[in-house]
Parts: C-alpha cells; sequence; structure tokens
C-alpha cells in the first residue's frame, strides 16, 4: 500500500510497502539509525540526567554537578580546569569500590560519587608567582594598588619608592607649602570605594564637616598624613 495515495500497488510498478515516504531516516515514527541494525558511531549514549557529587580527595568540600548518564571523565576534568583556571592534567579523579579506592580513566563515564585530587577548592585560586608582586610606586595608585591586595589576603607583594616613606613624587616633592587638594578629600582619600569601606578600617568615609577629623580641602601635609595613616592601617608599611 502506498501511504501516500492509498491505491493498490501491482507487482513490477511499485514496491509492495513504501514506508516512511519522504520521510528521512526509513519507517515513519523511527529516528535515524532505529531498525536499520546499525549503531552511531561511538556507540550509544544515554542522554537521561544525573547529578555528580564532587568531593575534594581529604577535604570537606563538595559541589553538586548536573551531567547526563553519558558524561565522560575527560569532560568534567575540562569544565573544572576551565572554572579553576588550572592545567587538565593536574586533575584526577577516583571513587570508592568498596575497600579500594581507584582513579576513574578519561573514557569512562563519570561516577555518581567522586573524589577529585590536585585541588583544594572549587572556587578558582590565584596564581602563586614564584617572587613578590612588584609596585612601582607608592603614591596615590602604588598604596590603593597595595591595600587591594592585602584585601584580597596577597602579602606577596614590594613596593618601590625614590622615597623613603610614602606619598609618592607628586606630594612629597612636586608640592609646596601652599598647594591644596583641588578636589573634595571626600572622593579623593585613598580607601574610597565600597570593597575597601567594608573592611572597616580608616574609620569610614572621612568625615570633613566643620569640626571633623579631615578638612574638605586639605594642604599638602595633611594629603601626606592620610597617606601614612592608611599603610599604617592596612598593613602596608612592612611591604
Amino acid at each position: 500500500v502506498d501511504e501516500d495515495s492509498g491505491d493498490q500497488g501491482s507487482a513490477g510498478s511499485r514496491p509492495a510497502v513504501q514506508a516512511g515516504r519522504g520521510r528521512p531516516g526509513g519507517a515513519r515514527g523511527m529516528a535515524p539509525g532505529e531498525g536499520s541494525g546499525t549503531v552511531r558511531k561511538g556507540g550509544n549514549r544515554s542522554t537521561s540526567t544525573k547529578t555528580v557529587e564532587l568531593k575534594i580527595m581529604g577535604g570537606t568540600d563538595t559541589m553538586q554537578l548536573p551531567t547526563m548518564i553519558c558524561t565522560r571523565v575527560s569532560e568534567v576534568r575540562e569544565l573544572l580546569a576551565e572554572r579553576l583556571l588550572l592545567e587538565p592534567e593536574s586533575i584526577s579523579f577516583y571513587y570508592k569500590a568498596g575497600a579500594y579506592v581507584r582513579q576513574q580513566l578519561d573514557f569512562q563515564e563519570i561516577q555518581a560519587k567522586t573524589l577529585v585530587k590536585g585541588i583544594r577548592s572549587f572556587k578558582p585560586e590565584a596564581h602563586s608567582w614564584p617572587h613578590p608582586i612588584g609596585i612601582i610606586g607608592s603614591g596615590y595608585n602604588g598604596i590603593k594598588t597595595g591595600i587591594s591586595y592585602l584585601k584580597d589576603g596577597n602579602s606577596n607583594i614590594v613596593l618601590f619608592d625614590r622615597n623613603e616613606r610614602v606619598g609618592g613624587y607628586c606630594w612629597i616633592t612636586g608640592a609646596n607649602k601652599t598647594s591644596k587638594l583641588q578636589t573634595e578629600f571626600g572622593s579623593f582619600h585613598v580607601w574610597w570605594g565600597p570593597d575597601i569601606y567594608d573592611s572597616g578600617k580608616c574609620g569610614g568615609y572621612p568625615n570633613c564637616n566643620t569640626g571633623g577629623s579631615w578638612n574638605i580641602w586639605p594642604g599638602k601635609q595633611e594629603i601626606l598624613k592620610h597617606f601614612q595613616y592608611a599603610a599604617e592601617e592596612f598593613g602596608l608599611l612592612p611591604h
């Protein structure tokens, strides 16, 4: 029977059955490759979903990772390496098999409970350089940069300056006794910004009101005093 016309086919004129005529993949309702005895390259891989629990070997940190049944170890390794800014070869995966711990191979499907070796956290870690980070100058920008490193927990820094104190060329050498700040101190102070303000150091935003701790348009000595104060508060002077 011709499914498109409903006409009876005679021998020699057309096949007795024309299954799925005009439809890709063969018989109606069947996906490409089904019913033909062929298997897609690489085998049949399940696309059902599962949640994999990743746990750092020797630690307590865990991460729930949505995957498919067919997700392979190599794919999870690439994902973690990109997320954590690491080389894929530095990460390896294991699972418990009774009393034993076995390594998972790249071509295998990732286990539902997987131990991860080669990382200390599931959050990206800053690269550890073999030498200190050099900051040229200890004026406004140098102090601000140093404070940012220390606030982020990186104390491997060294500040270089031609002077023996913080403040920079502009305010130590370039300014004279009559020089004053040409903008309001409230928007100039070196600990400006919500990320640094939240640290609670330097007493928060400066009080420039009458009788406050700071002048709204300070001169040279007060500017240098504020640089020194910030460097002491944030522990920058030893660097």
